[in-house]
């Protein structure tokens, strides 16, 4: 039996989270043609794929299909048994959550009815579509730009059923990249339009949460912290930024949420988006959430003199993380997420998604603890929050607090209320300082997975728009390994 080859086309490739986790699906699988508007963009996915063809153009220019379709012709033309697929990873910005409401912008929601075009002109066997979970919910606007709640999902169901009409059979799943290995528990949607009669899979997923894998055979989810640098703890609370300016109160009082949550374990996220500040935190053994394009997720460390004997809800820091190395201590961290509203979640666990202005802080606090204190947050050993996309506006923070230097704990005339409470929680927990630094672009790269010769172009703030753009590469590759094995599959039967 001879494997097909399968041909992919790129649409909305940004710097190329998809077409990496392509090239590394254990399939015969290439990417021939790669399209995006940013310039920037093309040149990082050029960089790292110079055997495609890059298209720096707008997917809705008609002339773009054509030239796609000249090299789709030749290649059926060289291969009459080749696949061609098509993935299409639609502008997420008017649908998310993490830009605060729902969609309100019609021209980016419209994107997906360009699709047609392609289907029309290329004659895909696959057509991979990867968004939000709100695009479930895509329907129409009032006149104020607003979303009908009664017409919610129904351009959705017309899209759907539009391209069905060509000759597809359709299915979609929400994964969370968490649940197949990854430092990220992003979820996306992940629909999948496939010819009448050939086979639609999805990946089974491998890992889950730990307090859920008692009668499976997953394996629990990948800790953040195992990407992290957390031997580099950054600057006190109490003093400036790199800016020359104070900590603003609402980082505080994110730093103050982690501390109540994480203070047993120490290790955790803090984010600073969407919700209470002591609802969200998780554990750097947890993988992180969904990177952003902006910088807004931070680490906390706290350093701990006493060991975690007798008591079961802890443990060794240095299990699994391999960068705390000495006998007496152990390094407890979070990450904050910079939104609009105080998140943490611990580096045991994954990270929070990616976006294009990743807000991630590392956080870490060094103290002596007592490790019976009742306020204790999520499990270390689980993944964090998704990191999302203004990382240069809100970065990510590590925060450090020691037992030893300079004695942070006593209060100053002008000390905001929040501070107060900060240095309060100190002197009754033996913390003597606390520290903070910003999420380091190879450790969002890391987390995000791209693999460790992917070469990054541009400059910082590109970087960081790159990565939280990025389809997470591990989504890609094992979606196209699960379908890729039904084909084969599929074809021994018929032999």
């Amino acid at each position: 039996m001879k494997e097909p080859i399968i041909y992919w086309i790129d649409l909305f490739c940004g710097a190329g989270g998809t077409t990496t986790g392509i090239h590394l699906a254990n399939a015969n699988a290439k990417v021939v043609a790669c399209v995006n508007h940013d310039p920037e963009a093309i040149k990082c996915h050029e960089k790292n794929h110079p055997d495609c063809l890059h298209l720096t153009e707008d997917v809705r220019d008609f002339g773009v299909i054509l030239k796609i379709k000249e090299i789709v012709n030749k290649l059926r033309n060289d291969n009459p048994d080749c696949i061609i697929n098509i993935w299409a990873s639609l502008e997420c910005t008017h649908f998310s959550k993490a830009k605060g409401g729902l969609a309100r912008d019609a021209d980016s929601r419209t994107l997906a009815d360009h699709l047609y075009k392609y289907i029309e002109q290329l004659d895909p066997d696959y057509v991979y579509i990867e968004n939000v979970r709100e695009f479930l919910t895509w329907g129409a606007l009032d006149n104020n730009g607003k979303p009908i709640q009664e017409l919610k999902g129904t351009d959705y169901n017309r899209w759907r059923d539009a391209i069905k009409f060509y000759g597809y059979d359709y299915e979609y799943q929400l994964l969370n990249s968490a649940d197949f290995g990854a430092y990220t528990s992003r979820e996306r949607y992940f629909g999948v339009f496939g010819r009448i009669g050939l086979p639609l899979v999805f990946p089974e997923k491998t890992h889950c949460k730990r307090s859920k894998i008692n009668g499976t055979n997953l394996k629990p989810w990948k800790a953040v912290k195992e990407v992290l640098d957390l031997d580099d703890e950054g600057r006190t609370i109490f003093g400036l930024t790199k800016m020359n300016k104070p900590y603003s109160d609402n980082t505080l009082k994110r730093v103050y949420a982690g501390l109540l949550k994480f203070s047993k374990e120490g290790l955790f996220i803090k984010k600073y988006y969407s919700g209470r500040p002591a609802g969200k935190v998780t554990s750097i053994n947890d993988p992180l959430g969904t990177i952003t394009t902006v910088c807004n997720q931070a680490i906390v460390k706290p350093i701990f003199l006493t060991s975690y004997y007798g008591n079961g809800n802890a443990h060794s820091v240095e299990d699994p993380c391999n960068t705390l190395t000495t006998k007496e201590r152990y390094a407890a961290h979070f990450i904050d997420y910079d939104y609009s509203s105080p998140t943490h979640s611990s580096i045991e666990t994954a990270a929070g998604t990616i976006t294009t202005i990743p807000k991630h802080k590392l956080v870490s606090a060094q103290w002596t603890v007592d490790t019976q204190f009742s306020n204790k947050g999520r499990s270390i050993e689980e993944p964090g929050q998704t990191l999302i996309a203004r990382m240069d506006k809100k970065p990510v923070y590590l925060i450090s607090a020691s037992p030893i230097g300079i004695n942070q704990t006593l209060e100053k005339n002008n000390d905001s209320e929040t501070v107060i409470k900060i240095r309060k929680f100190m002197r009754e927990n033996g913390i003597i300082d606390i520290k903070i630094r910003m999420l380091k672009v190879k450790e969002l790269k890391a987390i995000q997975g791209f693999p460790d010769d992917f070469e990054l172009t541009g400059t910082k703030t590109n970087q960081l728009k790159f990565i939280g753009n990025s389809v997470v590469p591990l989504m890609a590759q094992k979606l196209i390994e699960a379908n890729y094995i039904g084909l084969l599959n599929q074809l021994k039967v018929a032999v």
